[in-house]
């Protein structure tokens, strides 16, 4: 679960700072 939840996070994360922006 960790192993896949990390990348989906990540891009996740990467998505909303650029809507941030």
């Amino acid at each position: 679960a960790s192993d896949a939840a990390s990348p989906f996070a990540l891009k996740t994360l990467s998505l909303i700072l650029i809507g941030l922006e």
